[in-house]
């Protein structure tokens, strides 16, 4: 792994770990242009696909599919929405969310090289 994808790994892992702490939906930007390794990989100018990335290269899914990204944006959605809604169940909404993030985080530090700490 190249110095500059390492310090993109790291800086997604701890977003993530960030995210787990959340306490506020409206604050949360979730997408490509808020991933340091999408940005590294999506944004570079080599196109829209994100087949040099470290987390395709364990999934081989675009857009992260196959990780606990996808159940942390829709944990996301659904806690807004009982935020908006004023609908009791937003502290598990906030629950679900944080427990995926954690879990991207998880998964993003066993892409790390076995000599950083993965």
């Amino acid at each position: 792994m190249d110095a500059l994808t390492l310090t993109a790994l790291q800086q997604s892992i701890e977003r993530w770990e960030m995210l787990s702490q959340a306490s506020d939906p409206d604050w949360i930007r979730l997408g490509s242009s808020q991933c340091p390794l999408c940005v590294r990989f999506m944004e570079d100018g080599s196109g829209p696909e994100c087949h040099r990335c470290p987390v395709f290269h364990r999934v081989a899914e675009a857009n992260c599919g196959g990780t606990p990204y996808p159940l942390a944006a829709n944990a996301l959605s659904s806690w807004r929405g009982a935020r908006y809604y004023g609908l009791g169940y937003e502290p598990a909404c906030r629950d679900k969310f944080q427990a995926a993030a954690r879990d991207e985080a998880e998964f993003l530090r066993s892409l790390l090289p076995p000599d950083v700490g993965g």
